[in-house]
């Protein structure tokens, strides 16, 4: 049953109840016909207008929030959670069953899910294949851009891992919301199967002459990648892009600095799959994630 059908049902059912008291109250203080008339609209629509209230209110965010916490148990990212992080997992179905009451609907529960979701993929990212981090890069930058397209405040709110003040159900193509749970889940399945050892751009302990050479040639390919990114800025903008890069502050009431911090993050992704594969993943790992 659609969400509109339900509200259909419960507002004419409670119209039609206060319909009912109408009549029986009438016969009770023998109001006549036309008494009878006044007090069936007036609690006619006094019944509708809180069969509404509650639906919107109440009955219709839980249902919502409900359904979209069991239909995420078929999601590829959260079947991958199950089985390669019980832990998580556990801790996700609890989280859920905390907040059921919350009346936050769908988008309450989507958060929720991805919250924990990010936090596993956030942990396990420098452990990702070549391949997994280069879907994962490309399906951000389509991401971002369908996101800034819609509000520019959406982009930064997405991939800053905080509470969402919308739904990216709504928002997102379904094309894309499917994406998502497919690269996540194919990144937590490799990087729980099959991490990568000593991948390049991971952190790695090793202070030898070698280790440490190797470092510096890291890092002059990925700070190259971030000039070409930032050179596309003024030099105003490249100012307020500096300033910005480490924070996670929100920039909801902030759109012009959320619209730079989405197309300069964009423009960085843009610039690093420019690079042969290794060499994207590599950059990826060593800017953790850009969007992390």
């Amino acid at each position: 049953m659609s969400a509109m059908t339900w509200t259909i049902i419960l507002v004419v059912g409670m119209a039609a109840a206060g319909v009912a008291v109408a009549a029986i109250v009438s016969t009770i203080f023998q109001g006549g016909r036309s008494g009878l008339i006044g007090l069936g609209v007036l609690f006619g629509l006094a019944g509708g207008a809180g069969g509404w209230w509650l639906d919107q209110h109440s009955l219709q965010p839980g249902l919502a929030f409900q359904a979209k916490a069991k239909a995420a148990d078929a999601s590829p990212d959260v079947v991958a959670l199950k089985r390669y992080y019980p832990d998580e997992y556990a801790a996700m179905q609890r989280s859920l069953a905390a907040a059921k009451d919350d009346h936050t609907g769908a988008a309450g529960a989507l958060y929720l899910i991805r919250l924990q979701v990010r936090s596993v993929i956030t942990r396990q990212f420098p452990l990702g294949a070549d391949k997994q981090l280069v879907a994962l890069m490309t399906l951000q930058r389509d991401e971002a851009k369908a996101l800034a397209a819609k509000n520019p405040a959406y982009c930064t709110e997405y991939f800053n891992g905080g509470r969402l003040s919308f739904d990216p159900g709504e928002v997102l193509p379904a094309d894309l919301l499917q994406r998502d749970a497919a690269v996540a889940g194919d990144l937590l399945q490799q990087t729980a199967m099959a991490p990568a050892k000593n991948a390049a751009g991971a952190e790695q302990r090793d202070l030898s002459y070698a280790s440490r050479f190797k470092l510096y040639e890291q890092n002059t390919v990925r700070d190259a990648v971030i000039g070409k990114a930032q050179s596309q800025f003024s030099t105003d903008d490249q100012k307020s892009i500096n300033l910005m890069v480490r924070r996670k502050a929100s920039l909801r009431d902030q759109p012009a600095l959320a619209a730079l911090m989405c197309k300069y993050k964009t423009a960085l992704l843009e610039e690093n799959l420019k690079l042969p594969e290794p060499q994207a993943a590599m950059v990826y790992r060593m800017n953790q994630g850009f969007f992390f």
